[in-house]
């Protein structure tokens, strides 16, 4: 339920960053999210990562709704990094 709550603000953070930045989806149902929901210790289906340029886990939440604006300024910070 989380994920279909919080898909209006992910749309819009696609908006705000979308063509700088990667967003991947995962089906919870598929062993391989399963994997990665080990590897990285997901607990709950409604988790939101991000990873710098080099892989490195910088922020996640678990949190319904998702604060969109945050997530956009830590995207275009990442973003601004990178370029420097």
């Amino acid at each position: 339920m989380g994920c279909l709550e919080s898909q209006p603000i992910v749309q819009w953070v696609r908006k705000k960053v979308g063509d700088q930045v990667n967003f991947i989806r995962l089906d919870i149902q598929s062993p391989v999210t399963r994997e990665i929901m080990k590897k990285y210790r997901i607990t709950l289906n409604s988790a939101y990562l991000i990873f710098d340029g080099q892989g490195k886990e910088v922020w996640r939440s678990y949190a319904i709704p998702l604060n969109g604006r945050k997530v956009v300024r830590i995207l275009q910070e990442l973003v601004k990094e990178a370029g420097s």
